[in-house]
């Protein structure tokens, strides 16, 4: 079971780690990242699955990008 998700330069987050238990509830305003939280969840699971991380309709791994980064900064979720 995944206990926590790392985000860093992944679309809205720049270093952000949330935890998870058995039970987890996103919510909040709108545009605040929980369909970004929930497309990482499954992109990881997609990859420790398939080896490929990307989804159908999503775009490309440079499209998940934080735009706010440097260009050379790298996209990575981690599982924990």
């Amino acid at each position: 079971m995944l206990t926590e998700i790392r985000l860093l330069n992944f679309k809205s987050f720049i270093d952000e780690s949330i935890p998870l238990s058995s039970m987890t509830l996103f919510a909040g305003i709108n545009n605040t990242g929980k369909s970004s939280l929930i497309q990482a969840v499954r992109m990881l699971w997609k990859w420790a699955t398939v080896g490929d991380p990307t989804l159908h309709g999503h775009g490309s791994l440079k499209d998940m990008k934080n735009r706010n980064v440097a260009r050379e900064a790298h996209l990575n979720l981690h599982k924990s």
